[in-house]
């Protein structure tokens, strides 16, 4: 198991949404729909080992999704796959959701670290 292993997983059935509280964006959510339990199983306990990444897993439909809801994990994950990201759409999609989240949170905009862009949540006076 590997990280790009699962930014395979990502980028074939995943997605990253900000969830609407009433007007407002509030909550950013990662997710990847498998039929395969087993499959979201080896990548929840990959990213809770070496990363400190936890999400949970659940039955949706016919199929099993595995999401990551917990502000601080979501944002990691996002940053740890992001430069691994092959496809373009899915670049752009954990873009724009990063900056509806920092306008929403009034937080400052992702930074560049080391050459890479990383989403460093820090509020805004």
């Amino acid at each position: 198991m590997t990280l790009d292993w699962i930014v395979g997983f990502y980028e074939g059935e995943g997605c990253c949404t900000l969830l609407r509280g009433g007007a407002e964006l509030h909550r950013l959510r990662v997710c990847i729909v498998q039929k395969e339990e087993g499959v979201l199983y080896k990548i929840q306990d990959f990213l809770r080992r070496e990363y400190n990444i936890d999400g949970l897993i659940c039955p949706t439909g016919d199929c099993w999704q595995y999401y990551i809801q917990r502000q601080q994990h979501a944002i990691a994950f996002l940053n740890l796959i992001r430069d691994r990201i092959q496809s373009e759409k899915k670049g752009t999609q954990i873009d724009t959701v990063f900056r509806e989240y920092v306008v929403q949170r009034k937080l400052s905009p992702p930074k560049t670290v080391g050459g890479t862009k990383k989403f460093v949540p820090k509020v805004v006076a």
